[in-house]
């Protein structure tokens, strides 16, 4: 059984209080998963149980073990040994959905937004194991992998995936506030915005120069008569355009 991941190789992927929020969720939780306080739920799609962020873990240490054993053949390939150049890890939790604060928003402008409402696509993911395991390699083995490459294949888009490496780049969130307005007049007493500044840098500060996301993901007829579309929910949802 791999090991776990460590709480560094995770963060430097997501952000902590989306962790914690997991983790408190599933602690919260009893070990009897036929009990009825022996499941919950993180959203419409993903349910856990008390081990399920032991399990998290787990799927995002099997990934970063991968890029171990990948390594380990390189170096042994230079020394005239055998070697291993390829990985497959058959893991749940899956990842793909997971942005750096979990589900991301189904909106195709700003992928790295919370999910909130609307359509998304929160496919069972708690952490992004494929771009955990990426951050890794740029860090423990910075002398030898200076560029990373993360394909998607899946019906869906990995929006989580595209949420993690957009988020390599520095960028200030401004949202919107507003406080009154319960009257039914319109109205309110107070309105304005917060900037946020978000940067979750998985080596250095040109990371974005070092990364390469591609996404495959499924587009057809999918009711007779109403044109094509990506699969719903995914990107930008009822998107018409041709691939």
């Amino acid at each position: 059984q791999p090991p776990k991941a460590t709480m560094a190789d995770v963060l430097r992927v997501h952000e902590w209080h989306y962790i914690r929020h997991v983790q408190e969720v599933c602690d919260g939780l009893s070990e009897n998963g036929d009990a009825a306080d022996g499941i919950g739920s993180l959203d419409g799609d993903t349910q856990i149980s008390r081990f399920t962020f032991d399990a998290a873990f787990t799927a995002a240490g099997a990934s970063i073990l991968a890029v171990d054993k990948v390594m380990e053949g390189a170096l042994a390939k230079e020394q005239g040994g055998g070697k291993i150049s390829k990985v497959f890890c058959a893991v749940r939790p899956p990842g793909h959905h997971a942005g750096p604060s979990g589900a991301v928003s189904g909106s195709s402008t700003d992928p790295t937004l919370p999910m909130l409402s609307g359509s998304q696509s929160h496919g069972f993911c708690l952490l992004n194991n494929v771009a955990v395991a990426a951050a890794y390699a740029m860090n423990v083995y910075r002398k030898k992998i200076k560029r990373v490459a993360l394909v998607d294949f899946d019906v869906h888009h990995g929006n989580g995936t595209e949420a993690c490496v957009s988020s390599v780049t520095p960028r200030v969130l401004k949202q919107r506030i507003a406080i009154g307005g319960h009257d039914g007049s319109g109205t309110v007493a107070f309105e304005g915005f917060v900037k946020s500044h978000k940067f979750k840098p998985w080596f250095d500060m040109n990371d974005r120069d070092a990364i390469l996301f591609a996404s495959c993901q499924g587009y057809g007829e999918t009711v007779p008569g109403m044109g094509h579309m990506f699969y719903p929910g995914t990107g930008a949802t009822y998107d018409t355009r041709p691939p």
